[in-house]
């Protein structure tokens, strides 16, 4: 349901793999090594830097995630996603400890 809004607004980049149809890590590859090969082709200087996002939603703040969000998505989608994000909490119990 989400998807429709998404590609009807283009919110997700097309340079982005994640989170799209027909689009893997791979083909991010390709296009990557593709790029750096034509650069080098016409003598060209290509730099890159790539970007550990592992345990980014953990990093996220959320108040700014949904202030962006309100301006792109429709109100019942923001609520779910709000719902979601807002107290939560984890826990980890081990054997017999409280």
């Amino acid at each position: 349901m989400l998807k429709p809004i998404i590609d009807r607004k283009n919110l997700i980049p097309t340079h982005q793999f994640g989170f799209r149809d027909h689009h893997s890590t791979i083909d991010q590859v390709h296009r990557i090594v593709n790029f750096v090969e034509n650069t080098m082709d016409k003598e060209n200087v290509c730099s890159a830097a790539f970007l550990d996002v592992s345990q980014a939603l953990e990093k996220v703040w959320f108040s700014g995630l949904l202030l962006k969000l309100k301006c792109m998505l429709p109100k019942q989608y923001c609520e779910i996603i709000a719902s979601y994000l807002k107290d939560r909490y984890f826990r980890n119990k081990q054997e017999d400890a409280s």
